[in-house]
């Protein structure tokens, strides 16, 4: 008994659903292969080896892509701001934190 399916014999709806499925996938993958690559080596798990991430997104398709952004990714460091301050000031600081220091300012 042969299990191959003939594409012709498919309704249109049904290659139009996995055509959009398809380019989903890729689509995803692609983002996350590009967020994992602007991470610094030093935030990532797995001793910051990316190119075994790159395997993992790729090869594991949906399910490595949401592995990385679940685990791939250690947390960021808590920002100490003295609470003096005001709310915008540590707003600010926050930002500076997660983002970097905005251009031509220097880091508090």
């Amino acid at each position: 008994m042969s299990s191959s399916i003939d594409i012709s014999t498919l309704p249109a709806w049904a290659l139009v659903i996995g055509g959009v499925v398809g380019i989903a996938q890729l689509a995803f993958e692609i983002w996350t292969l590009v967020k994992m690559f602007q991470t610094p080596a030093e935030q990532l798990t797995l001793g910051g080896r990316k190119w075994l991430w790159a395997i993992i997104i790729l090869l594991v398709n949906w399910i490595g892509a949401v592995i990385f952004l679940v685990a791939g990714r250690k947390p960021a460091a808590a920002v100490e701001v003295p609470p003096a301050t005001g709310a915008a000031t540590r707003a600010e600081a926050a930002a500076d934190a997660l983002y970097g220091a905005r251009n031509g300012e220097s880091e508090r």
